[in-house]
């Protein structure tokens, strides 16, 4: 999570629940329903307030990239949007 302690866009604990969220969602496999609508939410929200790419992944659903991004990813495979 050295990512979270590096931003400064949002308040640390919204950057904490995105990545809760996404956790459950991809890690853990849990809480998948009440995750994709707490993301959801977070994307339509927030999104002028998220640094671009881990917005546009959040508004795309594509949340192993939104994880890898947080998680400090460098290889984060580009998508049909070229992104």
């Amino acid at each position: 999570m050295s990512v979270l302690n590096d931003l400064i866009f949002m308040k640390t604990t919204d950057y904490q629940d995105i990545y809760n969220y996404l956790e459950s969602l991809i890690v853990k496999k849990e809480r998948i329903r009440e995750s994709l609508t707490a993301l959801d939410a977070i994307a339509a929200d927030k999104s002028r307030e998220l640094p671009g790419d881990l917005a546009h992944y959040l508004q795309r659903r594509s949340y192993e990239k939104a994880w890898a991004w947080l998680n400090n990813g460098r290889d984060i495979p580009k998508g049909t949007c070229g992104r």
